[in-house]
């Protein structure tokens, strides 16, 4: 048996139960030495607020009462998990619309396929024991199984929260709902809440909260709490909450260890400094320490409205219906009901446990034939475990069918619902009549091991060692209710006459005659009652014949007291009590309604700032209007940064890709080839790949060093090496370690290398190189921290003439299309980024013809490309400049804006070997982003402008040479590579740009002219979306080899505007034999397109098309094209597609598109990009 954790003496005049101190807890304004108790209106801040679906509804209430801006950014929390299978046009706008609000509010997000909202909210810490915590869903109730207050909220609510952190709230009343002895083995939490629903079905809990008491609650764990804290919303009440105890703390103990390990999945974490110990900001061991310290549990003598109990010894596996959940009788009893169709989603039953026990039910069966079995995750969490232990691919093999972690079905929303005359058994929780499809259909709830043998059988049934019990025992209930709980607190008029204080403008009491409207079942907008004493003293006097009864009684009520004294005609006076009208309430009625409230505090004329309880502060209102608008524009874009679609996730599929070859074959770098390379690159005349016609194939290919940043772990530079090594063009590996703490030897690379390798020494530092022709590897130690200068200094050391640099936290999966690239054009930056840092970056490009002012930021760390003739140069402007010692160690915010070169960078999901920490202890900052990136462009800036004084010091006589006067080619708008396609087999291009061109916007030749921010607004007024759309639809998500995710053109293509594929290789190099293509799309207006506007082409270098014919052939979201055959137009015989020379497609629009084109998936013969 556990224990309960210890308690603390409670400060407040009154004994409280556990729902009134946690209100205490988080209710605000409140009178001095006031005791929260049920029936009071209070002011609460609660700790988060979680909205769905809803939040675009939420958005417009939070605009329509005047709200400009969040009151705590940090207390919201918005995830999508209601329509997940929606792919419309339509649902994936409002999806985008809410994913923009909340970046641009810096609010956390969790996209559509994270999970289901209330699962998130505890697996992320944002519901925790002890704490209150609100949702606009019915649902919020789960909390209460970790110890959390979680109660519903109205969308307005919401909104009032968003713009002042705080509500108002009737405490309700609180039934004590004790649970003896323990179950049986199979019999689970939800058998325990469908017993208490069909026992208790007389609305005994309705508009009350819960708490969870007894012996039996030890035995129960986290996963049964959660599940029945969530059904106590059908139960009627309006919070469920379990103690506090050692079964809480083992849970959050082990959260604390699954967040360490899978923190960088979550977007909404921050980046750790270097050198410092990650600890989650809501789930982390001294968080857990000071709840079990504060031990909230009800006071001895605290006040109940009922006690209830159930003997968890006679609880049986139950089934609740059909289309009620007050209706349940044991599945033993039950007469035999053939089924349709079975689930195993929503967030009362998708947890591990739950699918755990459907996957022992069903492996190594098959499904029942004419049943369909739909299974869901609570979140992607819930289904990494599973599929780690064997458990979902079980319920996959015996034929069940997957849907996305979301609500799905159990909204009535997506596939498999309800049919007319269909039957379905499931482990949601609600069965109304129509919920899951069809009113005409019959629904039935029952635990995951009561469906899934269902699933099995094709009628309702529990699994075989359940079904075999004899002798079913009926539950063991009682339930005791106290005559008014306000008389166990007894009105307390002498102990707290401070409660009947009000504000000015309020008025003290209302007088005036009693009309009695009876009415009973009251929907949820009869939310809260009033007293019901007085409404039988009314119907016992009154009778319930007249729907309304002018009484003849006169109340006189004081509203903040909530006391009611009552003149009876024909009966002495009586004093009845309700709930008394708080502080919050007063001020709404003051202002004239929750509009003038949120003026009224958004003008500082409300409520003080607060600190939410686990110490989140708000901003302080002393800081100016432009540093409030510079914090959140670098909130909003660290936000960006951590972004959805800025890693690959799916570490599977990162796993694969690690034991990828490369595509190109060592013959291509022999020692003759690279030699002939090599003395081409070092001649003054051009390369053959430089004079080739813009955006052709090279005609030869050159060496590579690659130069390596370690300054975290050995073992992860070891994994780095080992990477590179795969590329026949790296050919040599030189690696710097930043960090004087840990020494790095070529030793360590050996058991990746030949054994045969042979280790020296020279001034360089160490080296080895294998004796099968591996690349060479240097190891440089540092004796101190020089940050990314340290990069260019090593690149000088470099036997190429080309680097490829790159830090120790990245995996480069797309080395070999980079590469591609680079060789066409290797004069260039070629770097990649996440798509919502490349749409930062397309803002931070800088152009002014009038001075020569030509040149881009690019962030260099997951691995770029360049020339070392370029960071020759690089370093002799930094010796001529007077930058100080930390700006130089920064030299990656300084490299590519002062090449005077725009960069080219790929968009491309990148992906992470270790995001432990960030970039360093300071460059986390955006401000710091902003500052360096400011002194660069003051300091070109003044160069090129020939004023030649940079902040009241010369730079080196002649400066202004080392920033070339023209742009290098490929020019800007002639660079039509937008990204690597997943399999690193081909690039995607297109000449359909989301962004305004650099010359659109020009920066100012005043080097004062500092204004970044500026310089963005006026990008962003030119854009035709916005950031989060262009993550949304980024270029990658047409060749990431997921039909999920979708590029989109988001502005109407051009007659002769186009999109296609360049292979690293000719296609039969590549193993293809490209007579047929295909096409993905969901959009009805691309396949139209694509069907009578679309040309194919194909090339072998890039300059010189041929015409492609082919038959067309339209299928449910895809184009296929087959028997391709390719003519000339003109130059060259007429060629087929398989010729082994074919290395570019192109899909041109014959005459302009009415609408934006969607993309989603691509297939060349057999090759799925």
């Amino acid at each position: 048996m556990t224990r309960m954790l210890a308690t603390i003496t409670t400060t407040t005049s009154h004994p409280q139960n556990m729902i009134e101190k946690i209100a205490q807890q988080y209710a605000v304004d409140l009178p001095p030495n006031h005791t929260v108790r049920s029936g009071d209106f209070v002011t609460i801040r609660p700790e988060h607020v979680l909205t769905h679906d809803n939040t675009g509804a939420v958005i417009s209430k939070f605009k329509s009462i005047g709200a400009a801006q969040f009151k705590n950014s940090r207390q919201p929390v918005f995830a999508l998990d209601h329509d997940v299978q929606n792919k419309t046009e339509k649902n994936l706008n409002k999806y985008a619309t809410i994913e923009a609000f909340a970046s641009q509010n810096s609010v956390d997000f969790y996209p559509a396929g994270r999970g289901i909202g209330h699962q998130v909210m505890v697996e992320e810490g944002y519901a925790f024991p002890g704490t209150l915590t609100v949702a606009s869903d019915s649902h919020s109730n789960m909390y209460g199984g970790i110890g959390a207050l979680g109660t519903p909220i109205v969308r307005t609510d919401a909104a009032a929260i968003w713009a002042t952190g705080q509500t108002w709230w009737q405490v309700p009343p609180v039934v004590k709902v004790e649970l003896k002895n323990q179950l049986a083995p199979g019999v689970t939490g939800k058998d325990v809440i469908i017993t208490l629903c069909s026992v208790f079905n007389k609305d005994e809990v309705l508009n009350t909260a819960i708490e969870f008491t007894g012996e039996g609650v030890r035995a129960l764990g986290i996963e049964d709490r959660l599940a029945i804290a969530n059904m106590t919303t059908e139960w009627g009440a309006l919070a469920g909450v379990f103690p506090i105890d050692d079964i809480t703390r083992a849970y959050y103990e082990k959260r604390v260890h699954v967040l360490d390990r899978t923190r960088f999945l979550n977007k909404n974490i921050p980046p750790v400094p270097a050198g410092q110990e990650f600890i989650h900001p809501r789930i982390n061991h001294e968080r857990i320490e000071a709840v079990v310290k504060k031990g909230i549990v009800a006071d001895e003598g605290a006040a109940y409205a009922k006690h209830l109990t159930l003997d968890l010894a006679t609880v049986s596996p139950y089934i609740s219906g059909p289309n009620s959940v007050k209706v349940a009788q044991p599945v033993a009893d039950l007469k035999e009901v053939k089924v349709n169709k079975a689930y195993l989603v929503s967030c009362v039953n998708s947890r591990a446990s739950d699918l755990r026990q459907a996957a022992a039910v069903v492996r190594g069966k098959k499904i029942a034939e004419g049943v369909e079995f739909y299974v869901a995750a609570a979140s992607s969490e819930v289904q990494a475990e599973v599929e780690e232990t064997g458990d979902w691919q079980a319920l996959m093999e015996a034929g069940a069918t997957p849907l996305p972690a979301g609500c799905g079905p159990c909204v009535g929303l997506g596939t498999g619902l309800l049919l007319d005359g269909e039957v379905g058994i499931s482990a949601t929780n609600r069965n109304f009549k129509g919920r899951m499809g069809s009113p005409k259909a019959l629904a039935y709830l029952a635990s995951p091991a009561v469906v899934a043998a269902s699933a099995i059988s094709g009628r309702i049934i529990a699994p075989i060692a359940l079904a075999s019990q004899d002798n079913v025992p009926q539950p063991a209930t009682s339930i005791v209710t106290f005559s008014n709980q306000s008389s166990a607190q007894e009105e307390s008029d002498e102990g707290s006459t401070s409660s009947e204080a009000t504000i000015t403008g309020f008025p003290a009491q209302l007088k005036g005659e009693l009309l009695f409207c009876h009415a009973d079942n009251l929907n949820t907008d009869g939310i809260y009652p009033g007293n019901p004493e007085l409404v039988r003293d009314l119907v016992d006097a009154r009778g319930r014949e007249k729907l309304t009864d002018r009484t003849g009684w006169n109340a006189t009520i004081s509203l903040a007291s909530g006391r009611v004294q009552v003149s009876r005609e024909g009966l002495p006076d009586k004093v009845y009590r309700v709930g008394g009208l708080g502080k919050s309430i007063q001020e709404l009625w003051v202002a004239g309604g929750l509009e003038g409230w949120n003026k009224n505090s958004s003008n500082g004329n409300g409520n003080n700032d607060h600190e939410l309880n686990h110490g989140e502060n708000v901003a302080s209102s002393a800081v100016s209007p432009l540093e409030k608008q510079q914090r959140a524009e670098r909130d909003r874009l660290l936000l960006e940064w951590d972004s959805r679609a800025n890693y690959r996730t799916d570490l599977a599929e990162s796993a694969k890709a690690l034991e990828r070859a490369s595509s190109f074959p060592a013959r291509l770098f022999t020692k003759e080839a690279l030699l002939a390379a090599t003395s081409a690159a070092r001649s003054s005349s051009p390369s053959p790949a430089s004079s080739a016609p813009k955006g052709s194939a090279p005609t030869k290919y050159i060496p590579i060093t690659a130069v390596v940043l370690s300054w975290k772990r050995r073992e992860g530079t070891k994994a780095v090496v080992a990477h590179l090594k795969k590329y026949p063009f790296i050919q040599e590996i030189l690696v710097w370690n930043n960090n004087p703490d840990v020494v790095i030897s070529v030793h360590d690379f050996e058991p990746l290398a030949s054994t045969n390798g042979t280790t020296t020494s020279g001034a360089t530092g160490p080296r080895t190189t294998s004796a099968l022709g591996g690349p060479l590897i240097t190891v440089f130690n540092s004796v101190a921290n020089l940050h990314d200068f340290s990069k260019y200094t090593t690149c000088t050391l470099a036997r190429f003439d080309h680097c490829y640099i790159q830090d120790d936290d990245w995996i480069n999966l797309t080395l070999d299309s980079m590469y591609a690239l680079f060789v066409t054009q290797p004069d260039t930056l070629v770097t990649s980024t996440m798509p919502a840092m490349h749409a930062q970056q397309r803002r931070w490009m800088f152009s002014n013809p009038q001075i020569g002012l030509h040149t881009g930021f690019a962030w260099l760390g997951a691995g770029s490309f360049m020339s070392k003739k370029d960071v020759f140069k690089f370093l002799m402007q930094l010796g001529g400049s007077n930058l100080w010692k930390e700006r130089v160690q920064l030299s990656d915010l300084f490299f590519s804006l002062w090449r005077n070169q725009y960069p080219t960078v790929l968009s491309q999901a990148l992906a992470p070997l270790d995001q432990s920490s960030s970039w360093s202890g300071r460059i986390d900052q955006w401000s710091v982003v902003y500052e360096h990136m400011t002194d660069a462009m003051v300091r070109i800036t003044t160069m090129l402008s020939g004023l030649g004084i940079v902040n009241g010091s010369p730079h080196r006589v002649g400066a202004k040479v080392d920033f070339v006067a023209e742009e290098e080619e490929p020019l800007f708008k002639d660079r039509l590579s937008r990204s690597s396609c997943s399999n690193d087999k081909c690039l995607f291009q297109t000449s359909s740009d989301m962004f305004p061109m650099p010359e659109q916007v020009r920066w100012p030749a005043d080097p004062q002219s500092r204004d970044i921010l500026a310089h963005e607004t006026r990008f962003r007024a030119l854009e035709q979306s916005n950031t989060e759309s262009v993550a949304m639809h980024t270029y990658h998500y047409a060749v990431d080899q997921d039909l999920s995710t979708c590029w989109r053109s988001l502005k109407s293509m051009e007659k002769g505007s186009f999109f296609g594929l360049y292979f690293i290789l000719p296609l039969l190099d590549l193993g293809e034999n490209a007579r047929s293509l295909e096409l993905w799309t969901f959009s009805t207006s691309t396949l139209q397109t694509l069907q009578s506007h679309m040309i194919i082409k194909a090339s072998v270098d890039g300059v010189q098309w041929m015409v492609c014919v082919g038959g067309k052939e339209v299928k449910p979201g895809s184009l296929r094209v087959t028997d391709l055959n390719c003519k000339d137009v003109g130059v060259k015989v007429g060629i087929q597609l398989d010729t082994r020379n074919i290395q570019y497609l192109r899909f041109e629009m014959a005459d302009a598109a009415a609408e934006p084109i969607e993309i989603c998936g691509i297939r060349v013969g057999e090759m799925m990009l």
